[in-house]
């Protein structure tokens, strides 16, 4: 272990270590989610992408006062409602379907995993 001039310690704790293993998600995180969402949010205020006049929330007013946009506010919280609790219900029995079969439940478990193994985009094509 390396000293410095004042007798501290150069190596790095366990801590340290960690945080600077997570630095580059959080750059990343800021760079790919974070900046965009700024942009919408700022773009959100305009008129458009072209003319930067403000024009405040009248664009929220606009999207609010549209009754397709309300109907599909309206359907997707239905959905949230039903398909939710549908597929906890539906993993809770396919669990205890697993579990009932221990000794021969390893080619059902595979099959039930095996979204789990491959990649999303791959599973998409098939």
């Amino acid at each position: 272990m390396q000293t410095t001039l004042f007798g501290r310690s150069r190596a790095l704790t366990f801590y340290q270590k960690t945080a600077l293993c997570c630095v580059p998600g959080f750059v990343l995180f800021a760079l790919f989610w974070v900046c965009p969402f700024g942009v919408m949010v700022y773009y959100s205020f305009m008129e458009s992408a072209f003319r930067h006049t403000f024009v405040g929330i009248k664009n929220y007013a606009f999207v609010w006062n549209n009754a397709y946009y309300r109907m599909a506010i309206g359907n997707s919280i239905l959905f949230s409602l039903t398909a939710v609790p549908f597929c906890w219900v539906l993993a809770f029995i396919i669990a205890l379907f697993l579990e009932k079969l221990k000794d021969k439940g390893d080619v059902f478990l595979g099959f039930f995993l095996l979204p789990l193994a491959v990649p999303s985009s791959a599973t998409i094509e098939i």
